[in-house]
């Protein structure tokens, strides 16, 4: 898939990390990569907003089987008081629908790091939902939508190869990931009570 990410993809990226916030405070409690790959991963977030926003949205997404309906609500009110751009259901009637379905669609984030050259690799995120997901459009306009990085690391340089982010979807990001907290287990119900996506 070449050009730019959609606009269904983006609109999902940007919203779980304007919810999931950025990592960059706790860096330093995270061990130094070892192997190449595990360099050249690490090289592709530091580097590329789309690289970072995808390793944030993999986090996050791995939690969401732990969401529960009180949490839900809890981060939800709080993302309130500072996501000002972005409507976020807090109804108690509507929250245990979309926990459920957040556990249905059980969003992931897959990647792939591959050498391509002597210190040069590939690094291929796919954003996929499980055929479960109760929300069809959801499923067509989000699944397999990918981004591809390439790390030099004797350059110390990576660039994004497919599927990068416009410039506005871009902006966004550079300005939200550094100074939101991490939401908990239920980043994946909060961008279904979003109001920005189908079936929200």
């Amino acid at each position: 898939m070449g050009g730019s990410m959609k606009a269904g993809g983006v609109a999902l990226v940007l919203v779980v990390v304007l919810l999931a916030g950025c990592t960059e405070a706790l860096d330093f409690l995270k061990p130094k990569p070892k192997t190449p790959e595990a360099k050249a991963e690490a090289l592709a977030r530091q580097q590329t907003v789309e690289g970072e926003a995808l390793a944030t949205l993999a986090n996050a997404f791995d939690k969401t089987r732990n969401c529960s309906e009180e949490e839900y609500l809890r981060v939800a009110e709080l993302a309130k008081s500072f996501v000002k751009d972005v409507k976020l259901e807090t109804d108690p009637a509507k929250a245990q629908a979309i926990v459920a379905a957040s556990k249905a669609c059980d969003p992931r984030v897959d990647d792939r790091t591959t050498r391509q050259a002597e210190s040069v690799y590939r690094i291929e995120y796919e954003v996929r939902l499980s055929p479960s997901c109760p929300y069809p459009e959801l499923l067509q306009q989000v699944q397999g939508q990918k981004v591809v990085v390439e790390a030099n690391l004797q350059t110390g340089k990576a660039r994004v190869l497919e599927g990068d982010f416009d410039e506005a979807a871009r902006q966004q990001i550079e300005a939200m990931l550094p100074g939101l907290p991490l939401m908990g287990n239920c980043v994946a119900a909060l961008t279904l009570g979003s109001g920005l996506l189908p079936g929200a």
